[in-house]
Order: structure tokens, then C-alpha cells, then sequence
């Protein structure tokens, strides 16, 4: 059996582009933290764990490994993470791909809570043009709202 294959063909992940990247805990399971439901009319807060603190660290420290690799955006969920990152190559010089920035993310969050806790994938979506990336910038930002209609939403645990 082969697995569905998500990257597209013959496009060159290290070239200058916006990239929306989600990838989720084995089992989606809610160890990255938890969704504070505010007041009505409130947005929700993440209230991350320590593994969700190490995360977030992990990827705020993003542009410093790749300096050709901007965040522009990022919310850490009890059980995923989206990503909006922005590769830009200045005169050529060359950039990670996408897949080793997050592979090698995901291997240093794991090595310092000490298990690996990710899915093998991750989903990756190339942004096109400026309503793609607005509407993608949105949905990062209030993520944590739309958490109360998810499926692994639990008000008890």
C-alpha cells in the first residue's frame, strides 16, 4: 500500500515562497496543552504544557537556524500546529526545503521532551497570491476559536 503522496511534483520547496505547514501529535492526542474558553464574546486562549512551551520555543527559534526562513505567523493547539513561513532567497543563495525545516523541528522538540510525539507527515499548502495568504493568516490567528467545534474538543479533561 502506498501512502497518498502531498507534495507537488517537480516544485522546488526551497524556492521563494509562502508555505501554510500543519502537523499533529501521533494520535492527535492533547498533550500539547488545552483551549481556554474565555467569557462570551471572548477568543479563546491555548494554554500550552511544558511540551507545548518547548514547541513553541522550537519554532520561534526558526529564523535563527534559517535565516533565509521567515515566521510569519504560528499558533501551537493541544494537538497540532500551523505554520505560515516565508522563504525567501536573496540572489540565489540557497534555502532548506520545507520538509528539513520541519523534520528537523520535529526531531529537536522530541529530543528535548525525550519521546517522539509527531505524526510522521505533515501537510504543507504552497500559498497562492495575496486572498490565499490572508485567508490562511486568519485561520492561524483564530484557530483556538474555531477549537470548540473540533471533534477532540473536551470541556472535562
Amino acid at each position: 500500500m502506498r501512502r497518498k503522496q502531498y507534495r507537488l511534483k517537480e516544485f522546488d520547496y526551497s524556492q521563494n515562497a509562502a508555505y501554510f505547514v500543519t502537523f499533529c501529535t501521533k494520535g492527535k492526542q492533547c498533550v500539547l496543552g488545552h483551549v481556554d474558553i474565555r467569557e462570551p464574546g471572548e477568543e479563546p486562549k491555548v494554554v500550552l504544557s511544558p511540551w507545548g512551551r518547548i514547541v513553541e520555543d522550537a519554532i520561534r527559534k526558526i529564523p535563527l537556524c534559517y535565516p533565509n526562513v521567515d515566521l510569519d505567523v504560528y499558533i501551537v493547539m493541544p494537538n497540532h500546529v500551523h505554520l505560515l513561513l516565508i522563504v525567501e532567497n536573496p540572489d540565489g543563495q540557497s534555502a532548506p526545503t520545507i520538509s528539513r525545516v520541519i523534520q528537523q523541528l520535529k526531531g529537536s522538540i522530541s529530543k528535548q521532551i525525550g519521546q517522539p510525539i509527531w505524526q510522521k507527515l505533515f501537510y504543507d499548502h504552497v500559498i497562492r497570491g495575496r486572498n490565499d495568504y490572508e485567508k490562511i493568516w486568519e485561520y492561524i490567528r483564530h484557530n483556538a476559536s474555531k477549537w470548540v467545534q473540533d471533534i477532540y474538543y473536551n470541556p472535562t479533561s
